[in-house]
């Protein structure tokens, strides 16, 4: 019997089955495209001629495909299902809280124990101290998946038993991440069309950085608390600030797409009355 069988071999898969090896538990993997398993049989991993017979060797599974269609369309046909009962599913695959929730339901129903887990990292960030898992379902099986999760990331976050909570905070970090991602290349087109340098772009943004995070705590706390009539620079003034990047945009000519959207929800805020709130107050455009 095997400590661990994956299912997945896709660019996040295959590093977590070479960190499971690594970190010693005797490894089952199975991949759709059988080319992609040739490597990890070469370093002494087993590999499995399907997924029923990949899911008979281990009592811990591990699902890590492209989405969750995928994941159905393996897990679903004849053999898994039961193969699957009484054993620990651990879902790495991206998910929405909706379908987290459905796959929950239905490993309950043929006597699975389900845990939905989102990671917080890139492959080449998987078994360093870079590397998050948030989980969420069923605590009974958190502890018993939770030796190998440590193998991938030191820091592992239980939600609790709502299979939806990881995915969803998994989506709020993403947004966050992404945001700051897009932010960052409207600065980098507005340095490009000044003549300025994306190293000194780069020195400038990274001596903010913790300014930026003070601000976004302060903004957390505010909606958190419902105090958002309060503020050192008020949803009008970044919205002044959005106009002057629109203004540079259109005379240099870049696109002004990103600083009009910021624009708009702006808009939104100060036409029901947020225009001297906190930023934060952008929270209630959202809401509605």
């Amino acid at each position: 019997m095997a400590d661990i069988a994956f299912i997945g071999l896709g660019n996040m898969g295959l590093v977590l089955a070479k960190t499971a090896a690594k970190a010693g538990f005797d490894t089952v993997v199975w991949n759709r495209t059988a080319d992609k398993a040739k490597p990890l049989q070469e370093l002494g991993l087993i590999v499995a001629a399907g997924p029923k017979e990949a899911i008979l060797t281990s009592p811990v599974i591990v699902v890590c495909v492209y989405d969750y269609e995928a994941a159905d369309e393996i897990l679903r046909q004849v053999g898994c299902a039961e193969a699957l009962e009484g054993r620990v599913l651990v879902q790495l695959t991206t998910a929405t809280p909706r379908t987290a929730k459905a796959t929950h339901d239905w490993a309950l129903q043929q006597g699975i124990f389900y845990l939905d887990g989102e990671i917080i990292a890139y492959p080449s960030d998987i078994g360093s101290d870079a590397a998050r898992i948030l989980v969420s379902g069923d605590e009974k099986a958190l502890v018993t998946a939770a030796p190998l999760l440590r193998a991938f990331a030191p820091e592992i976050e239980y939600l609790g038993s709502d299979p939806s909570k990881a995915s969803a905070l998994n989506l709020a970090t993403l947004s966050a991440s992404l945001g700051r991602i897009i932010g960052t290349l409207n600065g980098a087109a507005i340095c490009e069309a000044a003549n300025i340098p994306l190293d000194q772009f780069y020195k400038n943004i990274t001596k903010d950085a913790d300014q930026d995070s003070d601000a976004l705590i302060k903004s957390l706390k505010k909606i958190a608390s419902g105090d958002l009539e309060t503020a050192e620079a008020t949803v009008e003034v970044w919205a002044g600030t959005s106009d002057y990047m629109t203004e540079f945009a259109v005379e240099a000519g870049y696109s002004p797409e990103i600083s009009e959207f910021m624009r708009k929800l702006f808009d939104k805020a100060i036409k029901k009355g947020f225009g001297n709130h906190d930023v934060g107050a952008l929270i209630n455009i959202l809401r509605s």
